[in-house]
């Protein structure tokens, strides 16, 4: 992938403009504030100036002459949410179709024909959302697709992100015939007598020497209806208490959105950016995204340190790498995208130029090569500027566990992906033996493993209630099962908390700013309508956000009646 280097020369003028103008001093009184700070867990009241918490105390403690007084009354506060691993920069537009509110094949098929009737104009029918558990078999096929958008293109990936449905015009575009080569990055599957079905897994792109050879078959985007559609995501973050995300797949050009929602003061939360660092990248694209790191090293709201690999792929469409072979079948056991040392040898390299890594990891095979690359360059370069994350660490076995403790690796998972009403198809491909090692929480938080916990959205919902909900019941929304799905690793609301709080924080390096309630931090904090330490631990994804502070500035309110008046 070759990206022009003049980009980063248009971006570094902009890089350290300010999002906003200070505010005055505001006193914060009469709350139930849990401040995620070990030293002084609770408070009744804080003091914010010009972005920064300058005071935490009890009833009075933080008065000051010419404050604002902003009554909570009673309301309880906890830091703004960090969410690790989001994919706000999707924004496919106005009309790309999703099929998540469907319940079956036909359903999807209805909703394929039904958004092909609405935009009758639309060339291809692109949109997201399947899942394998509507097909049998686990995976749909072009014939899935036969008789609908009178005959488009459709390209439809699944919930997950990882395995795309084509129909028959659709991979005649693209070029997808039975003597597709085989790709390092991805799989074009084939039935029985060597024609291609329409999947293609563990791809989010067609061709490895050209990552976004698919943007140039599809028609062009309507860049403004997508920089539309990003506010819109940037706006529902902040009505779910998001103040800090972790955006870990970007492309260089990809930093135009960030910078003008930031210019028109629509950038509501800290950016904390990864470059996505596919298989066989070239000297100039490292040289380049080393220059944009570099960048953005001082800026206090955005900021690219990390960079994005992948060591296998996902469980539900078979293709994370294992230990043992997947359900029914004897060999196999899902692919690794680097041979192990090959891996080392690009993790050593990148974590001595220092670059934070985002590693995604998922079976127990892949994430055992992941670590066993980190030991690697910890042995040869030392502890990193910032921990290395493993995201998603959906299949672990429990020396593994002790390993990231001891490695210092921070596991970036997503309470709501072990939910069983999302987890059907991934348990079924595992199996009841290996269930024991699915998102053992409780196991990682006793070995001493620290959480970075996030959403993934869009493969889940946004709001972090439901992965604080999940990560404490091991519930589905219904409710299901009663005892929750492998209970014995559920963990406390405390523990929960701090994943979405200080624990991502101190994951990506910025422990020392934000994730707790502290004098000397940035004023990121929360109002909820109720305490998530007294409400029914099932009534926890009812919960609301009320209202929304980054960087002192209100950025999302509900109902001022209820969470308090200012005077």
């Amino acid at each position: 992938m070759k990206i022009g280097i003049a980009l980063i020369v248009g971006l570094v003028g902009s890089v350290f403009c300010p999002a906003s103008v200070a505010i005055d001093s505001a006193v914060y009184t009469n709350g139930l504030i849990y401040t995620v700070d070990p030293r002084q867990p609770w408070a009744e009241e804080i003091r914010v100036t010009d972005k920064m918490i300058t005071c935490v105390g009890q009833q009075g403690d933080c008065s000051a002459s010419g404050a604002t007084i902003i009554d909570l009354k009673g309301k309880f506060v906890m830091p703004g949410v960090i969410d690790s691993h989001t994919h706000l920069r999707y924004a496919p537009g106005t009309k790309h179709l999703s099929v998540a509110d469907a319940t079956s094949r036909d359903e999807f098929r209805a909703l394929i024909n039904a958004h092909a009737r609405r935009f009758p104009d639309l060339e291809w029918i692109t949109g997201d959302g399947w899942n394998y558990a509507w097909f049998d078999g686990g995976l749909p096929s072009a014939a899935d697709l036969d008789g609908l958008a009178d005959g488009k293109p459709i390209m439809l990936t699944s919930y997950d992100a990882h395995t795309t449905l084509l129909n028959k015009a659709a991979m005649d575009a693209f070029g997808i015939t039975r003597d597709m080569p085989a790709s390092a990055s991805g799989a074009v599957e084939f039935d029985t007598s060597g024609d291609p079905t329409g999947i293609v897994k563990a791809t989010l792109y067609v061709s490895d020497d050209n990552p976004l050879a698919r943007d140039g078959v599809l028609p062009p985007p309507d860049e403004e209806d997508l920089y539309q559609s990003f506010l819109n995501n940037l706006a529902e973050a902040s009505s779910f208490g998001i103040t800090t995300f972790v955006e870990p797949q970007n492309y260089p050009e990809d930093l135009a959105f960030f910078e003008r929602a930031r210019r028109e003061d629509k950038l509501n939360a800290y950016a904390h950016l990864a470059l996505y660092y596919t298989p066989g990248i070239d000297a100039e694209t490292h040289a380049l995204y080393r220059s944009i790191r570099d960048a953005y090293a001082d800026d206090a709201q955005i900021k690219v340190p990390a960079v994005k690999l992948y060591i296998d792929d996902v469980i539900e469409s078979e293709t994370a790498a294992l230990f043992e072979p997947y359900m029914g079948s004897h060999d196999n056991r899902g692919e690794l995208f680097y041979r192990p040392g090959q891996f080392k040898e690009l993790v050593s390299k990148l974590d001595k130029d220092g670059f934070q890594l985002f590693i995604h990891a998922i079976g127990d095979r892949g994430i055992s090569t992941a670590l066993d690359a980190l030991e690697t360059s910890r042995a040869a370069n030392g502890a990193p500027l910032r921990p290395h994350q493993l995201v998603h660490v959906e299949l672990i076995q429990p020396q593994d566990v002790i390993r990231m403790a001891a490695l210092d690796v921070s596991a970036a998972v997503q309470p709501r992906h072990m939910s069983p009403d999302v987890s059907l198809q991934w348990a079924k491909s595992i199996g009841e033996a290996r269930l024991k090692n699915a998102w053992p929480l409780k196991s990682m938080h006793n070995a001493g493993v620290r959480f970075a916990f996030s959403s993934d959205w869009n493969v889940v919902e946004m709001n972090p209630m439901t992965g604080i909900y999940t990560a404490v019941t091991r519930k589905g929304l219904s409710g299901e099962p009663k005892a929750g799905w492998q209970p014995q690793q559920r963990i406390d609301i405390a523990t929960a908390i701090h994943g979405y709080t200080l624990g991502g924080a101190v994951s990506n390096g910025i422990g020392s700013e934000r994730g707790s309630i502290e004098v000397g931090k940035f004023a990121d904090l929360i109002v909820l309508d109720h305490n998530l330490f007294e409400v029914d631990a099932d009534a926890i994804k009812d919960v609301r956000v009320m209202q929304t502070v980054f960087e002192g500035r209100s950025v999302f309110k509900r109902s001022a009646r209820n969470v308090g008046s200012s005077h």
